[in-house]
C-alpha cells in the first residue's frame, strides 16, 4: 500500500458515508494552478465507486480571507455548505478532515464544460440532441443559469461570500500586469504605456461603481463539470465573494479562448439569453464591456507571466486570442468609455492581434 493509499484508507475509515470500504487504488489528478493536490481513490464496498482526496494547503484566497482571516480550505467548506443548502450543485463533502490537512469529496468525473467547447467527443452523449439542437449551447445556457441562483442567494453576513470583495487598489495592480509582463517587455514605449494607463484607471473606476452580487470569482468553463445525468456541477468556488454581475459572464464566455470555441453567433445567442432570462439590467452591455477590458488586460499579462517566468507554457497559447478580444472590445466601447479610442490606436499599432480584433468587432446583441 502506497503512502497516499494508506492516508486515503485512514480517511475513508473516518467517513460516515464511506466507512467500511477498501481503497484499492489511488490515482493523481491534475490541479492546474491550484495550491492543493488531488487524488482519485478507487473504492470497493462503498456506495460510490470512487472519491477524490484533496490535500489541502492553507493558502489565502486572492481577495483574502475576510475579517476572519480564513484560508481557502476553510472557505471551500463554508461556501460548499452554503451553496448546497440553497440548491447550487457542488461536490458532496464525504469527510471534513481539515485538522489532518485533507478533505474527501464526491468524484464528479473529468468532463468539463471547457472540454466540451473544445470538441470533446463526450459532448454529444452529455445532452439530448434528438431535436437537432445545439448541445454546447444547451450546456452553456445551463451554466449561465447559475447566475440566477447566485443573485437569489439569501444574504447572510455570517458567510464569507458577503464579507469580502476586490478593492480598486487590487484591480489597479492586476490590470497593469498587461504592461508589466506583456507590453513593456515587448517594446511598448513609456509614452504609449501612459496612454494605456489612463484608460486602465478609467476602467477600474468604472468597475468600482458596478452593482455587487455573489460571484464565483473563477467562473471559467474549466470549473464547471458535466455529470453523467447531464447536470452541471461547480468546482473551485472557494474564492466566492461580492463582485460585478458581469464578472462571471465575462469569464465563462471568454476566458482561455472560450469565445473562439463558442464562435460569434453562439456567443451572441448566449448573451441575448442572459440579458432576457437572467439579468435584464439595462446597463448590462456597458458593465460587460468594462469588465471584459479589465479581465483581458489582466489575464494577458498573467498568461505571459505564467508562460515566460514560471515555465507553464500552455498559457502562452491563449495570449493572442485575449489580445484580439481587447481590440474588439475597445472598438465596441470607444465611444462610451473615455480614452478607449486613444488606447486602441496605440495598441493596434503595437499588436497585430489587437489590430485583428479592431477589424472584426463582435457587436453586442441588441
Amino acid at each position: 500500500m502506497t503512502g497516499e493509499q494508506g492516508v486515503a484508507q485512514e480517511l475513508v475509515n473516518l467517513s460516515d458515508t464511506l466507512r467500511g470500504a477498501s481503497v484499492i487504488a489511488v490515482e493523481g489528478l491534475a490541479g492546474d494552478m491550484s495550491t492543493r493536490r488531488f487524488f482519485r481513490i478507487v473504492l470497493s464496498g462503498a456506495p460510490v465507486p470512487t472519491a477524490v482526496m484533496m490535500v489541502l494547503s492553507a493558502a489565502p484566497g486572492p481577495v483574502g480571507g475576510g475579517p476572519r482571516g480564513l484560508s481557502q480550505d476553510d472557505t471551500y467548506v463554508e461556501v460548499s455548505a452554503f451553496l448546497s443548502k440553497h440548491g447550487v450543485r457542488v461536490p458532496q463533502i464525504y469527510l471534513d478532515a481539515r485538522s489532518r490537512g485533507h478533505l474527501l469529496v464526491e468524484d464528479i468525473g473529468t468532463l468539463s464544460l471547457l472540454a466540451c467547447a473544445q470538441g470533446d467527443p463526450r459532448l454529444e452523449n452529455s445532452v439530448s440532441n434528438s431535436a437537432g439542437g445545439d448541445a454546447l449551447e444547451v450546456l452553456y445556457t445551463k451554466a449561465l443559469a447559475f447566475q440566477k441562483l447566485f443573485a437569489g442567494l439569501p444574504r447572510d453576513e455570517n458567510v464569507i461570500i458577503y464579507q469580502r470583495q476586490s478593492t480598486n487598489e487590487q484591480r489597479a495592480v492586476q490590470i497593469r500586469e498587461f504592461l508589466e509582463h506583456y507590453a513593456l517587455p515587448r517594446g511598448l514605449s513609456a509614452k504609449d504605456a501612459k496612454v494605456v494607463e489612463i484608460l486602465m484607471d478609467e476602467v477600474c473606476e468604472r468597475v468600482a461603481r458596478h452593482p455587487l452580487q455573489p460571484s464565483h470569482f473563477d467562473f471559467m468553463a474549466s470549473n464547471i463539470h458535466v455529470l453523467s445525468n447531464r447536470e452541471l456541477c461547480l468546482i473551485d468556488f472557494q474564492d466566492m465573494c461580492l463582485d460585478s454581475p458581469a464578472r462571471d459572464v465575462v469569464s465563462l464566455l471568454n476566458d482561455r479562448d472560450s469565445d473562439s470555441s463558442l464562435g460569434r453567433d453562439r456567443q451572441r445567442k448566449l448573451l441575448s439569453f442572459f440579458m432576457k432570462e437572467i439579468n435584464s439590467h439595462p446597463q448590462f452591455p456597458q458593465l460587460y464591456d468594462e469588465y471584459l477590458l479589465l479581465w483581458d488586460f489582466r489575464v494577458s499579462g498573467r498568461f505571459a507571466l505564467l508562460a515566460q517566468k514560471r515555465g507553464i507554457l500552455h498559457y502562452k497559447a491563449w495570449i493572442p486570442g485575449t489580445l484580439r478580444r481587447l481590440g474588439r472590445t475597445l472598438t465596441r466601447a470607444q465611444k462610451a468609455i473615455p480614452h478607449a479610442a486613444e488606447a486602441l490606436a496605440v495598441l493596434s499599432s503595437f499588436s497585430p492581434e489587437v489590430e485583428e480584433g479592431r477589424r472584426d468587432p463582435w457587436d453586442f446583441p441588441g
